[in-house]
């Protein structure tokens, strides 16, 4: 990871990527199989001389079942918030996530969907300083929903 391209030091870059590795390994929700992924981004970049910030929208085109689970885990480490909003088929999460010095995190949960596509759309609040991660996961066991 190049440090240049992140507004955390490199150990807590570093901190949030192991985080967002081990939701994989975790058994509580069941077995995930990972769908799709964002590494630790920073919510805001420089540019003449202001900060310019993150309002990212992340599209996927996959085949989601309706008899299966989902889950999109949201990390954040730093200074601020972002709001999240994540849209499969007809469905639609969203919630909001203060950041914190040692990683913020929320779930936001959907079964019973038929689509064709996932959009995750995350927006800093103005004056944030921080980096996110996301993972979005099939769930193994049909019917668990984590909210």
């Amino acid at each position: 990871m190049e440090s240049e391209h992140h507004i955390l030091p490199s150990s807590d870059v570093e901190e949030l990527e192991l985080r967002l590795e081990s939701i994989g390994e975790s058994t509580a929700t069941g077995n995930l199989t990972l769908l799709g992924e964002l590494h630790p981004t920073a919510i805001y970049t420089e540019r003449d001389g202001g900060r310019g910030m993150l309002s990212l929208q992340n599209q996927d085109e996959l085949t989601f079942s309706d008899c299966k689970s989902y889950m999109l885990s949201v990390l954040c480490m730093g200074e601020g918030s972002v709001s999240i909003e994540w849209t499969l088929g007809t469905q639609s999460e969203q919630r909001n996530l203060e950041c914190a010095p040692k990683i913020a995190e929320t779930a936001l949960g959907m079964s019973n969907v038929n689509a064709k596509s996932s959009t995750v759309k995350i927006v800093a609040e103005e004056g944030s300083k921080a980096e996110i991660a996301y993972r979005l996961d099939e769930i193994g066991k049909p019917g668990v929903v984590v909210d």
